[in-house]
């Protein structure tokens, strides 16, 4: 499929796990070429595209790598740091890892990672979850001391806390 037409699917709402494949496996620059040519923001399609691939884990699971090691690190895009777009990357990863067995010292190095976007996805991984481990990450997670260029304290808000 190409990025045109993946680009068109995620336009009309059309829940495709090949287009996000597509759009996720394109770099930022290609991605924000064809974002132009369709009048529709970059941001948007990669979120979507994230989202789309979340809700078919089972046909995206060969993106994880992509995500964690592209989108999750993702520092640039039309010259700014896209927060919303490593959010989602965090949640789909968060997700997959939540199908597969997960040690509770994997689960402690991503809480305390000194990056930002692993302490999301540890978030996010713990957000729902009422087991002991779980709640203690959660409460530590809380106070994380991050906060984006908007004033939003990320890592908590993974958590379901919001200041």
């Amino acid at each position: 499929m190409s990025l045109d037409d993946a680009i068109q699917q995620i336009r009309e709402d059309k829940d495709v796990a090949d287009a996000a494949k597509t759009l996720l496996y394109a770099n930022v620059t290609e991605i924000e070429a064809a974002a132009s040519r369709h009048s529709i923001e970059a941001d948007y399609l990669i979120e979507s595209a994230l989202e789309t691939a979340e809700r078919h884990l089972s046909e995206s699971s060969d993106l994880l790598e992509r995500v964690n090691d592209h989108w999750l690190k993702c520092d640039n895009l039309a010259g700014a740091t896209p927060y919303e777009v490593i959010v989602r990357a965090a949640e789909f990863l968060a997700t997959a890892l939540q199908t597969q067995p997960l040690s509770e010292a994997k689960l402690r190095e991503l809480a305390e990672s000194s990056d930002w976007q692993d302490r999301v996805v540890a978030g996010w991984v713990v957000r729902d979850r009422e087991d002991q481990v779980a709640k203690d990450i959660a409460r530590i997670l809380a106070t994380d001391k991050f906060i984006d260029d908007n004033g939003f304290f990320l890592v908590r808000e993974a958590v379901g806390v919001y200041d």
